[in-house]
């Protein structure tokens, strides 16, 4: 319990800050959420949530058995079918779509969610945008900053 409690008020002071981080996001959604939400939430919108939650739960498994990866399946593409009655139109995004209708597919062709975490692809584009200094010759600031950063060490073990 005290873990959970030491999560949840990290979680709500990030929440404060307009920030909340991938891993916190996660660990609220596959350990506590379920503890916090309940006599919180409307119990339609409860059920709402563990419906996400469980698949969730399924689909980061090292292992997961056919059936298991179907029901989760089921349960997004419920999610998903629910989502506009209640948060309206506007929550209907292109990642609301993917993952009401295609991650439990993604999960089918390459293994567990985690394997195939986006996390690496999204850091280096923050780091990409790291590397832009003005408005004009995007392209070719990017590609000098980046062999810059590629031919350092090998610069360094020549002089030092």
């Amino acid at each position: 319990m005290q873990y959970t409690v030491y999560f949840c008020h990290m979680f709500l002071l990030h929440y404060k800050d307009n920030f909340i981080s991938a891993s916190e996001c996660r660990s609220f959604i596959l350990y506590y959420g379920h503890e916090v939400l309940a006599g919180i939430l409307p119990d339609e919108y409860y059920v709402h949530y563990c419906m996400l939650a469980a698949a969730v739960y399924l689909l980061v498994k090292d292992n997961i058995t056919e059936e298991e990866r179907q029901f989760a399946a089921d349960l997004l593409y419920d999610f998903h079918s629910l989502q506009e009655k209640y948060y309206g139109v506007s929550s209907l995004t292109i990642n609301a779509h993917n993952m009401g209708r295609h991650i439990a597919d993604g999960v089918k062709l390459a293994g567990p969610m985690w394997v195939t975490s986006t996390f690496s692809f999204e850091s280096n584009c923050g780091h990409y945008v790291s590397l832009i200094h003005g408005t004009q010759n995007i392209g070719l600031q990017v590609c000098v900053d980046k062999a810059c950063m590629e031919m350092a060490p090998s610069l360094i073990c020549l002089y030092f």
